[in-house]
């Protein structure tokens, strides 16, 4: 019994310290939403803000193809009303933005993930 408890506290001392480790080493994310029912037409892009940015997601208001990206690193298109969201593997300080792929005007949502 005495080996029992013994083992237990080893247990819950490492499960404590490693939840511990993992708040403090947790970084702090943000979302911005850059477009709220905001009107694109055909072909216009639009820009977040220049920032160390993560991951961008955008989505038309109506039935207009999407694409999405990272200045200087890449992009995601989507079909007709489908969510898309393009991201890299680390903060890089960039600027996300939305792109109206359609050949007809929209209103478009989009949110950036930065730090």
């Amino acid at each position: 019994m005495r080996l029992r408890k013994g083992v237990l506290a080893v247990v819950l001392a490492l499960l404590v310290g490693s939840s511990a480790v993992a708040v403090s080493s947790a970084s702090a994310y943000s979302v911005e939403t850059f477009m709220s029912h905001t009107y694109l037409e055909s072909g216009q892009n639009y820009f977040a803000r220049l920032h160390y940015t993560f991951s961008v997601f955008g989505l038309s208001a109506g039935s207009a193809a999407t694409c999405v990206g990272i200045q200087g690193y890449g992009k995601t298109c989507g079909g007709e009303g489908q969510e898309v969201e393009y991201g890299v593997g680390g903060g890089v300080y960039a600027t996300a933005y939305l792109h109206n792929h359609s050949t007809w005007n929209s209103y478009f949502y989009a949110e950036d993930i930065y730090e």
